[in-house]
C-alpha cells in the first residue's frame, strides 16, 4: 500500500469522527504524510540495528582503507544525512585529507578493523536517528570495497536498542553526537567532533 493510500485511509478515519475546521484537512494530510515518513525511517534504522552486519563503501588509500566523514542536512529536501568514524578507543582518527563540500565529504579517515562507525539521518522534525557501527573485515564487491561493520547500538527520539553491555554506549554517545549534529545542521562543511 502507497504512503497516499495509508494518508488518505487515516485522514477519512478522523473526518468520520471529527469536525475539521475550514483548511485545516491540508495540515493534516501533512502532519499524517510527514508522520508515517518518520515510522518508515525508524523502522530501517530498528531493522538495521538487528540485522548482523551493515556493509559501508569505504575506498583504498596508500596507507590503507579510508573513509569520508561526511554530512549535513538539506532544507530542499528535508533531509539530513552523516557519517564519521573514530579508532578502536572512541578517539578521533587522524585525517588523510580535508575537503569543504557543503553537506557532502569533509575528512578522509584512516578505517581499520576494530574502528567504530556512527551513521545519522535526520527528518525535519524530531531527534536524528543513529547507529553506531564496529568495523569487523573488508570485502570486495562488485569492484567496490566495504567495511563489514556489525550494528552495536541505534537511537532515535523515542526508542534506543543497544547490542552492548549497559553503560558501555556512553564511551561513543561523543561519536554518535557528532553524526547526528551534521545531519541536522544546513549548509554543513565540516567534521565537527564532540568529545
Amino acid at each position: 500500500m502507497s504512503q497516499v493510500d495509508k494518508v488518505e485511509i487515516l485522514a477519512a478515519s478522523i473526518r468520520a469522527r471529527l469536525i475539521l475546521p475550514e483548511g485545516q484537512e491540508e495540515n493534516l494530510r501533512s502532519a499524517l504524510e510527514e508522520g508515517l515518513s518518520k515510522i518508515d525511517e525508524v523502522e530501517r534504522v530498528q531493522t538495521k540495528a538487528v540485522s548482523p552486519y551493515r556493509y559501508i563503501e569505504v575506498q583504498m588509500e596508500d596507507k590503507g582503507f579510508a573513509l569520508w566523514a561526511a554530512g549535513g542536512f538539506d532544507g530542499r529536501n528535508k533531509r539530513g544525512y552523516a557519517i564519521t568514524a573514530a579508532g578502536p578507543d572512541g578517539r578521533p582518527l587522524k585525517p588523510y585529507r580535508l575537503i569543504r563540500e557543503t553537506n557532502g565529504r569533509h575528512l578522509l579517515l584512516p578505517l581499520y578493523q576494530g574502528c567504530f562507525i556512527a551513521e545519522s539521518k535526520a527528518l525535519p522534525r524530531g531527534g536524528p536517528l543513529t547507529s553506531l557501527y564496529q568495523v569487523i573485515g573488508f570485502i570486495g564487491r562488485g569492484g567496490k570495497l566495504y567495511a563489514k561493520s556489525q550494528c552495536l547500538c541505534s537511537s532515535g527520539d523515542s526508542f534506543f536498542i543497544s547490542r552492548m553491555k549497559e553503560g558501555e554506549a556512553d564511551r561513543f554517545s561523543g561519536l554518535m553526537e557528532s553524526a547526528a549534529h551534521m545531519a541536522s545542521k544546513e549548509s554543513n562543511t565540516l567534521t565537527e567532533y564532540w568529545w
